[in-house]
């Protein structure tokens, strides 16, 4: 329970899901909650919490919003879910290192290559043959891993138990939580963006530049995403069904997603991407979280996490798309993420502040064949790997002053929507 006074009508500072009924918190932003957290250190609202009464009255999350929108003093109820304890099994299914997994591929590729030599035989032993290799593949889980040697069944064990278990966890049934709906998926609703305020240009000082302000994980909720009519542009914005497709470069085949978050987090662990198709933005961030230790470090073959995002935004603004020209549409506006970065995230210092607003500049002067925005990023930073050169600090502070010119020149604009 905390106790915090609005009756200033000041912030509160929280970001939140509603996705599933209950009020999720996301992120704490400044505002009354963090100074709360600052000043009881002991007693935090973390992420991960669910708040469930304001000033002793429940509800649905409409009720609790309203309650916190209230200009008085709030004493908030949240729950906290503690973490569930790992099996034996699943513990040892973590162990499984990224040197493991290689070698049982190898031993795959190997076995498949003396199915293809024993099937250019003639006659019974071809039939023979084929007929050994169906029966084998039968029995194999993804990865298909051939079982005949004791050291391709020790190394394979523990990851087959890890993707029984996902699969078990993910069997669909009517009361799961923070999946899509599995309805057919209606038109998509897309709104050419508008500039929420304008800045010094960084490329030239002299000139002003327009602002456009999205949010990775909550375009419904942030106000200036909604002010900037740039939900298109956040990983959360929803697709449809099999509306984004991504093909990985450890794989033949390609899966296909709701939302650009949920292909993101899937190149943790893409032999797994299947359970990822229908997922939510917050749902997929959550799985990666269970995967625990056990993640490809090389994120699907990508090789790193800049590659990979800039793959799935490729991916999901496709030449000739709906979304591609509500992209397109944004002009040479500076594309700024008003989000925080995530746990699963590279570290700070090795990725420039904004990467997605970054990405998503790059792959719009991709569509429409410019260098406007990417030779001067490639001044910031590596255009494979997203570390910052000796300009980024430089950067950080055109995003800073970006962030305080929309946050000032939109005040007014701000204070007309709802906002928690």
């Amino acid at each position: 329970v905390i106790s915090v006074d609005r009756t200033m009508g000041q912030r509160l500072g929280l970001r939140v899901d509603k996705e599933d009924g209950e009020v999720f918190i996301l992120e704490v932003q400044p505002g009354l909650v963090q100074e709360w957290n600052e000043a009881n250190p002991d007693c935090q609202v973390r992420v991960g919490d669910v708040l469930l009464e304001v000033n002793g009255q429940s509800g649905d999350t409409r009720t609790l919003m309203e309650l916190c929108k209230s200009c008085q003093p709030l004493e908030m109820k949240l729950r906290r879910e503690p973490p569930e304890p790992e099996s034996p099994e699943k513990v040892k299914a973590q162990e499984v290192n990224k040197a493991d997994f290689r070698e049982a591929l190898e031993k795959r590729d190997e076995h498949k290559a003396e199915d293809k030599v024993e099937e250019t035989s003639v006659g019974g032993d071809q039939v023979q043959a084929a007929a050994a290799s169906s029966q084998a593949l039968e029995k194999l889980q993804l990865p298909k891993v051939p079982e005949p040697s004791e050291s391709s069944a020790a190394s394979c064990g523990p990851l087959r138990r890890q993707q029984r278990e996902h699969r078990r966890e993910e069997a669909p049934s009517s009361s799961e939580k923070y999946r899509c709906r599995r309805d057919e998926p209606k038109a998509l609703v897309l709104e050419d963006p508008v500039v929420g305020a304008t800045f010094a240009d960084p490329r030239f000082r002299q000139q002003k530049l327009g602002i456009i302000a999205f949010s990775r994980l909550d375009p419904d909720l942030c106000p200036l995403s909604q002010l900037c009519r740039a939900q298109v542009l956040s990983n959360a914005f929803d697709l449809g069904r099999a509306g984004l497709v991504l093909a990985a470069p450890c794989s033949r085949s390609s899966s296909r997603f709701r939302n650009a978050e949920a292909a993101y987090q899937a190149t943790w662990n893409w032999p797994l991407s299947g359970l990822f198709q229908e997922l939510g933005p917050v749902a997929a961030i959550r799985k990666v979280q269970r995967f625990g230790t056990y993640r490809d470090q090389t994120r699907g073959g990508f090789v790193n996490s800049w590659r990979a995002m800039r793959a799935v935004l490729e991916a999901k603004f496709a030449p000739n798309s709906a979304v591609a020209a509500v992209l397109l549409k944004s002009g040479d506006a500076f594309l700024l993420d008003t989000g925080e970065a995530l746990q699963s995230d590279p570290p700070l210092e090795d990725m420039p502040e904004n990467w997605i607003g970054l990405l998503l500049m790059i792959v719009r002067d991709k569509l429409s064949k410019s260098t406007a925005w990417t030779e001067y990023i490639q001044n910031v930073c590596d255009l494979e790997n997203g570390k910052g050169s000796k300009a980024s600090l430089t950067w950080q502070a055109d995003v800073q002053a970006a962030k305080a010119a929309i946050q000032n020149q939109s005040s007014l604009k701000l204070a007309d929507m709802d906002a928690v």
